[in-house]
């Protein structure tokens, strides 16, 4: 079994005239949430082994502001996850040359449509889920029934969590 954790970058400002969207920050909202997201992903026991990132600021600060609990956790900047699609996060995830766990940072609208082909839609998360959407700084937790991430398939996982920083 396979641990996937999408994360979705925490709450960003709007650019600046001379701020293209690749480079916009997180706004002061979104920095606070880090705080949660942390002490939730200590508390629940979610600590990836890897973590792959879009090259936007807004990924690489949400990164930043949750490294710090996740000291055994390697990054990679992964550029194909910025502006990306659904195959690309799904090829991204099947390259991870790792026997642990996996943690995407990445955007909407692809990290939930990344969710929706992935999960089997049964259970009560799945269903919370499916009913709302996916709001910045949210974590869906998925279990994959695969032994390597080359084997990830659609519509297989479990959904274990969907957690959002406003119910923390």
């Amino acid at each position: 079994m396979l641990r996937l954790y999408i994360l979705r970058h925490a709450k960003s400002a709007w650019p600046a005239p001379s701020t293209g969207d690749h480079d916009r920050p997180l706004n002061k909202r979104g920095r606070g949430d880090l705080v949660k997201i942390s002490k939730m992903l200590l508390e629940r026991g979610y600590l990836p082994d890897l973590a792959l990132c879009s090259s936007a600021e807004r990924t690489q600060e949400t990164w930043r502001g949750i490294a710090g609990v996740l000291p055994n956790c390697a990054m990679e900047i992964r550029p194909e996850l910025y502006e990306s699609t659904t195959s690309r996060y799904l090829e991204a995830i099947r390259s991870a040359r790792i026997n642990g766990s996996l943690m995407l940072i990445g955007h909407n609208p692809v990290c939930d449509e990344l969710t929706r082909l992935l999960i089997t839609g049964d259970g009560p998360v799945a269903g919370e889920f499916l009913s709302t959407h996916y709001p910045t700084g949210s974590l869906v937790v998925l279990n994959i029934p695969a032994n390597h991430w080359t084997e990830v398939k659609t519509t297989s996982a479990d959904m274990v969590d969907f957690v959002r920083p406003r119910f923390l």
